[in-house]
């Protein structure tokens, strides 16, 4: 199934599996920061009391260096090779930015970080990744033919395992 969103430049067309990918990295996302925010002490742990307002501008870009630390902390650096900041930068840069020009938040167009991670995430991402095994996966271009070896090595070196879950047709590995 495909959803199409019309535009000024054409129609969008959109899988499916894309949609849910944004809409699981969205969730993963609110979630690490409702948690950062808690352990700030801005959100209360138990729902009641006084809590934070921010505008969505600053919590979008908080949220895209919340994720830049979540894979510098697993020693995932796909991030920076592809051009966007490592987390020390980005958190400065929000710093800076929430101290010179604060009101520039209150436009969603100031989530310029945030926008360009959504886009590295779903070039660069397994977009059911996070489903299946709770984690990034990262993919890009791929040496055939190493990966055409590492598979012939990896079939050799355990033929006789996978012998017992291949049909026999009288021919053996």
């Amino acid at each position: 199934m495909t959803i199409s969103i019309p535009t000024k430049n054409g129609t969008l067309t959109i899988a499916e599996c894309q949609v849910h990918a944004v809409l699981r990295r969205a969730d993963e996302s609110a979630m690490r920061l409702a948690e950062t925010l808690k352990a700030m002490g801005f959100l209360p742990e138990d729902g009641e009391g006084q809590q934070a307002t921010f505008p969505a501008g600053f919590l979008l870009e908080l949220s895209a260096v919340l994720q830049l630390a979540a894979w510098e902390y697993k020693d995932q650096r796909h991030h920076i090779d592809a051009g966007l900041p490592c987390f020390d930068e980005a958190a400065e840069d929000l710093k800076n930015r929430a101290e010179t020009a604060p009101a520039d938040f209150h436009q969603l167009a100031s989530a310029t970080l945030h926008k360009r991670v959504l886009s590295f995430c779903l070039e660069n991402i397994s977009w059911q990744g996070l489903d299946y095994l709770g984690t990034d996966v990262f993919v890009g271009e791929i040496d055939e033919e190493a990966l055409l070896d590492g598979l012939a090595e990896f079939l050799w070196a355990n033929r006789r395992q996978l012998s017992n879950q291949v049909p026999s047709r009288g021919n053996e590995l």
